[in-house]
């Protein structure tokens, strides 16, 4: 179980958090710590910017943060950069047409001279 995962892509932090307390809670006896190790593990790596878990002692301090940083941890400070990437790759995998609309270009200022 991972944040935002397929099918979860608008899920708030706080909804990851407690599924996934949840989850651990049906499959492992583990200590707070360890829970909140378990949860930050599956979380994306920018929130470890925002949220220093070795200050937080109990589960509900990790709730209470993750609800104070929720606007911050939605915004993946990378997603402008892989939607850059996406964007770039999208234009490389088309056929270049700049080519042929070129050509066209200095046919028409070639016809429009004579």
């Amino acid at each position: 179980m991972r944040y935002q995962q397929k099918g979860h892509e608008n899920e708030f932090p706080t909804n990851y958090f407690y599924c996934k307390q949840c989850a651990i809670k049906e499959v492992f006896a583990l200590t707070p710590s360890e829970t909140i190790m378990e949860i930050m593990n599956s979380a994306p790596h920018y929130w470890k910017v925002l949220i220093d878990t070795t200050q937080i002692t109990t589960v509900l301090e990790l709730q209470d943060l993750l609800k104070f940083h929720k606007d911050n941890l939605m915004k993946d400070p990378n997603a402008h950069q892989y939607d850059l990437k996406h964007r770039i790759k999208a234009l490389e995998s088309r056929p270049n047409q700049q080519s042929t609309r070129m050509a066209r270009t200095f046919e028409a200022e070639t016809n429009f001279v004579n």
